[in-house]
């Protein structure tokens, strides 16, 4: 089984397209940081690709931004490509599920209203 779960950041607003059949995609770039020092800086973040389908997608564009926090569960896949004849490699996520994360949100253990449901496609 291949799930994959992660938080970070949202990279730039996110870019929505149609499939020819009409199925919408949400593409974004999400920074993985993970808050180790080196010799006098930081540890390069890690970015992952995430793709989002259909409703997904649609709740996405209207719901989130550049630097928002994210929770993140879907499938990874490790793509490869080649740019101006240098292979290269990228980690990519189908989502399953995205959760805006809200700073100083209380947990709440009553039944949560519709605005407050997960992304879910």
């Amino acid at each position: 089984m291949n799930q994959f779960q992660f938080t970070g950041r949202v990279y730039k607003d996110i870019d929505t397209h149609y499939t020819p059949d009409g199925k919408m995609v949400a593409n974004f770039k999400v920074s993985i940081s993970n808050g180790k020092k080196l010799d006098g800086g930081w540890k390069p973040s890690l970015w992952v690709k995430v793709n989002a389908w259909e409703r997904l997608a649609e709740r996405l564009n209207t719901e989130l931004g550049d630097g928002d926090q994210v929770f993140v569960s879907g499938k990874l896949d490790n793509r490869e490509y080649e740019h101006e004849g240098v292979k290269r490699q990228s980690l990519e996520c189908t989502a399953r599920d995205v959760f805006k994360l809200v700073k100083g949100a209380p947990a709440t253990s009553s039944e949560p209203d519709e605005s407050e449901l997960p992304f879910r496609g």
